[in-house]
């Protein structure tokens, strides 16, 4: 897995539009197979890049209780698993 851009310009800092905008640009002509959100963030940006990019938005667990069906640590690492694999097909 290769980290291609974020969507926070400094962590912690939501994307301003002309962030975005230049997010977009770079990633023209990229193979972007998703786009993961972490549970504390604001998704609205990741929504609006997957929009423009068809590029599905993932929400990995990232702790037991992360989602419904990640009620143990194995099934914290299946669940993220099969998310990513699902998305590499």
């Amino acid at each position: 897995m290769n980290i291609v851009a974020s969507l926070e310009p400094k962590p912690g800092l939501p994307p301003t539009t002309a962030h975005l905008e230049n997010l977009l640009q770079s990633l023209k002509g990229k193979k972007v197979k998703a786009i993961l959100v972490a549970p504390f963030e604001n998704e609205d940006a990741a929504q609006w890049l997957s929009e423009r990019t068809d590029t599905p938005v993932l929400h990995l667990p990232f702790t037991i209780g992360g989602s419904d069906s990640a009620d143990s640590l194995n099934a914290v690492f299946n669940e993220t698993l099969n998310q990513l694999n699902r998305v590499s097909q």
